[in-house]
């Protein structure tokens, strides 16, 4: 009778569960972080004053696009015509801004 025999792996973890690899690793990483930490908060400065900039930038262009559309939406032309002006100088006028789908109001 022929007999199976299954093999297990068995794989006991470091004390603290981090590999002596990883370890040494960051280890060296934070040794590095700490001899130039002059250079590192240099850096850590110029791109969160970068990110600052970027920000305000974005910030004031979306209100700035805001207010211009608010201004082309509510464009106003105010025409003063002189008393001595000829009637058909002013009916011409009248008639072409009534013809204006874009003029909202007439004041005669």
């Amino acid at each position: 009778m022929p007999t199976s025999t299954v093999m297990a792996r068995i794989i006991i973890p470091p004390p603290d569960g981090v590999p002596a690899r990883d370890r040494l690793l960051r280890l060296r990483a934070a040794t590095s972080l700490w001899r130039s930490r002059l250079v590192n908060a240099v850096s850590i400065g110029t791109i969160a004053v970068s990110l600052f900039v970027l920000g305000a930038f974005l910030t004031v262009a979306s209100g700035l696009g805001e207010m211009v559309t608010r201004w082309t939406e509510k464009v106003q032309v105010i025409v003063y015509l002189e008393d001595g002006i000829e009637d058909r100088v002013r009916a011409s006028l009248e008639n072409r801004l009534r013809e204006d789908p874009r003029s909202a109001r007439w004041t005669s």
